[in-house]
């Protein structure tokens, strides 16, 4: 006996370990398990991202080692601990705990957070909707992301991301570069060039073209070089062997120059100057013509003139020339200096001569336009007729938090923001502005309307709509009253009241909080249900007794739900919504009768209870009363019966009368009458006979 104890011991030990080894194999198993599927969704989402900014025109994100660390820590903490929040429970922001984790640089930096979402696709989804955090994903400062993924079944959305971004990529890159080199080469000197050819007679400044050809024994290509006789030469380009070629060149003085020219081909070699030519270098007097599209006078080298004028200089001759810049002829309205017709902008220029020219001074008509776009200052300009003037205001100018100003109109009554106007006389114009103030509205529920800025004086009206906001929980929040700030504000229960707005003023919609209590019955007519401020109090009664017919009846037995309580009339506080269930025991009427004796076992019984009655028979009668059945919902012979009360129930128990004992005593009265006759007929008999022998006497 012994040793099968130890043996059953020793099986018991080797089938706990066993379990406890396989627990942990399967344990391990879901644990590599779920690492793999969170680093495929993580390098999902990386896939998903990445291809999103590409589409929008962004450089895709390169995976951070150190924005990882940060990212999954994160996830792992929020999981672990159960909270979801940027800020872990201690106070550390993103930022710190991307410094922590390594990434230390100073850049833009940014973080998605989400919960509840099992794979890449939804979370991208969720943020790719989401305005501040689909911002975050198509940052263009951003350069590089770290993910985090992490779950935890105990925790209350299970799955945690978190994306953390940086602007600091530190990754490298590289490049090279390349060669080349020549081959000499070596021939005989070009031919003797030809004579350039070319005028005889030129001014000074002008620009004269000289041509020459020459060949090269081998071929090359040759380039030619000019000398012009001045002190200067020009040479050309390496052009093939005997194609003529030209140079064009100036004399800036007077006199006779020598033009002869050579060749160098592509080797090095040079040819003989070419034979010479000469040219003769005169300086012309030129005509200058100054005129005007306005009537001015002008100013030549100190002299004034009137214009049109002709002037006779020589070439090259230098001459100071100047017209006036403005001329008024009306108040705000002037000839304006526009330009020189050789494109000159200046009114005072100096003239180099070198050619027969016709100046025109050229003025345009301008008026002194003035405009006012803020109330604090005003522009005047001079403009020119017809100048299409586009003048813009703001909407509004800012003077304060809750105060600024609004525009209206243009003093011309035009109402746009941006107006154009022809400048075709002197003028004036400016923007007209009224002052505005902002009625805040705030309200934790509901949508208050009436809110927004309003022109100091106007009368405005609010309201919170709906007053009462009903949750699916049993709860609903009634407005209460408004809590005004500022000058012209309203304080009071009125729903939408009307102020005038003289100052910025603040709103403010209080609420009260109310629960509903739900009496819940089968039975009876329950008082109490309704809703309740909270903390209020509320009074609960209900029937003890609720007659369903004169042989059914509900007993209460008391409340279940957010309030345990047997007594039918309760008080409690109401801090919460509330459900009250009436339990109720229902019971079934046995009636028991007999016609005669004394019945015992009726009344009220629990449904599916058992009852026990019966009969007690009469007392003593000359004819007895024999009990002989119980009928109705039941039948038996028995005086005392049970019975299960599934219902209302009647039995009835019925008599006989027992005649046995008195036909037992009838029949003896009539066999003691009969022994007694008979008796007394034998006596007379035996008396008869004595008599005769006694007393002779005959008969025939």
């Amino acid at each position: 006996m012994e040793n099968y104890l130890r043996f059953n011991c020793t099986i018991k030990v080797c089938t706990l370990i066993v379990s406890i080894i396989v627990a942990i194999f399967i344990f391990r198993l879901r644990t590599e398990l779920c690492r793999a599927d969170i680093e495929s969704e993580k390098a999902a989402f990386l896939s998903l991202i990445n291809q999103y900014r590409q589409q929008n025109g962004l450089q895709p994100l390169s995976l951070s080692s150190t924005l990882s660390t940060a990212a999954q820590l994160h996830s792992e903490d929020m999981a672990n601990r159960n909270y979801f929040s940027h800020t872990t429970p201690e106070g550390k922001t993103f930022v710190d705990r991307i410094i922590e984790a390594g990434y230390t640089h100073f850049t833009c930096l940014g973080e998605n957070i989400a919960a509840g979402f099992s794979t890449a696709q939804a979370v991208f989804e969720a943020w790719k909707n989401s305005p501040s955090h689909n911002e975050n994903m198509l940052n263009p400062c951003f350069e590089e992301i770290g993910i985090g993924l992490a779950y935890s079944a105990s925790s209350t959305y299970k799955w945690y991301w978190t994306t953390d971004f940086g602007g600091y990529d530190d990754s490298g890159s590289g490049g090279g570069g390349g060669g080349g080199g020549f081959t000499p080469n070596t021939n005989n000197p070009p031919n003797r060039p030809e004579k350039p050819s070319g005028p005889i007679l030129g001014h000074v400044d002008e620009e004269y073209t000289f041509t020459t050809v020459s060949e090269d024994p081998d071929g090359d290509h040759v380039m030619y070089v000019f000398d012009w006789g001045d002190g200067s030469s020009s040479m050309t380009e390496y052009v093939p062997s005997g194609i003529p070629v030209g140079l064009t060149h100036s004399w800036s003085k007077p006199g006779t120059y020598s033009v002869k020219a050579m060749v160098r081909d592509e080797n090095g070699a040079i040819s003989p100057w070419s034979p010479i030519a000469t040219i003769q270098i005169i300086i012309p007097k030129l005509n200058v013509v100054v005129t005007s599209n306005v009537n001015v006078r002008i100013t030549v080298d100190g002299a004034n003139y009137s214009i049109p004028m002709t002037f006779e200089w020589l070439k090259n001759t230098i001459h100071n020339v100047s017209v006036p810049q403005s001329i008024g002829f009306m108040e705000g309205g002037r000839y304006f200096f526009k330009h020189w017709s050789d494109g000159i902008k200046n009114n005072t220029r100096t003239i180099v001569v070198r050619s027969n020219v016709s100046l025109v001074a050229i003025y345009e008509i301008q008026y002194l336009f003035t405009y006012r776009t803020n109330p604090n200052n005003f522009t005047s300009n001079w403009y020119s007729n017809g100048t299409v003037l586009k003048l813009s205001v703001e909407p509004f100018i800012q003077i304060g938090y809750g105060e600024r100003l609004a525009f209206k109109k243009w003093s011309n009554n035009a109402t746009d923001l941006n107006i154009s106007i022809i400048v075709n006389k002197p003028d004036f114009i400016e923007a007209l502005w009224c002052k505005q103030f902002l009625i805040k509205l705030y309200s934790p529920y509901g949508i208050p309307y009436g809110g927004g800025w309003y022109d100091e004086g106007s009368t405005v009206k609010f309201w919170v709509d709906p007053r009462v906001i009903e949750l699916e929980n049993g709860t609903r929040r009634i407005f209460e009253a408004w809590v005004g700030e500022g000058q012209g504000s309203y304080s009071g229960c009125d729903l939408s009241p009307v102020i005038i707005v003289k100052n910025q003023i603040n709103e403010t919609a209080l609420w009260r909080t109310e629960y509903f209590l739900t009496v819940d019955t089968d039975y009876g007519n329950p008082s109490g249900t309704g809703w309740y401020n909270i903390s209020s109090t509320a009074e609960i009664f209900i029937e003890s007794v609720v007659y369903e017919s004169p042989v059914v009846r509900h007993v209460f037995q008391g409340w279940r739900g957010g309030f345990e309580e047997k007594s039918n009339n309760i008080t409690l506080k109401v801090d919460a919504p509330i459900v009250l269930k009436a339990v109720w025991n229902t019971e079934y009427y046995l009636n028991v009768s007999s016609e005669y004796g004394e019945v015992w076992g009726g009344g009220w019984y629990l449904n599916n209870s058992y009852a026990s009655f019966g009969v007690k028979p009469p007392s003593f009668h000359i004819i007895p009363y024999v009990f002989e059945v119980w009928e109705g919902d039941f039948y038996s012979r028995n005086l005392n019966a049970t019975i299960v009360m599934d219902g209302p129930k009647k039995v009835v128990a019925k008599w006989r009368r027992d005649y046995t004992w008195v036909a037992l005593i009838s029949i003896s009265i009539i066999i003691t009458c009969t022994i007694v006759y008979y008796g007394r007929v034998r006596r007379a008999k035996a008396r008869s006979k004595q008599i005769l022998h006694t007393t002779p006497f005959s008969l025939k």
